[in-house]
């Protein structure tokens, strides 16, 4: 099942190509986002939907929801490593993403060529 490093990373391919920037590698996303959540509050197990959640939090700027700009996150040079100790509990549900790449002729270049998803958690079916 695709982790929540995979659907960032699957956003930042998209992203990165709309944007004509080299995007992130798939350890860069990982590292980045072992620090995100090792920065967030603990939850206490309760499932949030991070739009309501970001609508309860206290603003630190009131203009910025309607600002239009647009945001990215940035690794500096000196992230830490990350050890499994400072990873959260095994996730046992997570959104459910799936991608597809051409190759493209004697250069044998990938690129991606589509993604589909959900943001909520699915049953897989066998097979």
């Amino acid at each position: 099942m695709a982790s929540i490093e995979h659907c960032l990373y699957c956003f930042e391919a998209l992203a990165s190509h709309l944007e004509r920037r080299k995007g992130r590698s798939l350890q860069e996303i990982q590292q980045s986002w072992a620090e995100y959540a090792k920065s967030q509050p603990e939850t206490s197990g309760k499932k949030q939907i991070p739009a309501f959640q970001r609508l309860t939090e206290p603003s630190s700027d009131a203009g910025s929801a309607s600002s239009g700009s647009s945001s990215s996150a940035s690794l500096s040079a000196d992230t830490p490593a990350t050890s499994t100790a400072s990873l959260p509990s095994l996730v046992t549900e997570s959104p459910l993403f799936v991608t597809w790449n051409t190759v493209a002729g004697r250069s044998r270049h990938r690129s991606m060529r589509g993604c589909i998803g959900t943001f909520e958690a699915q049953d897989l079916d066998a097979g």
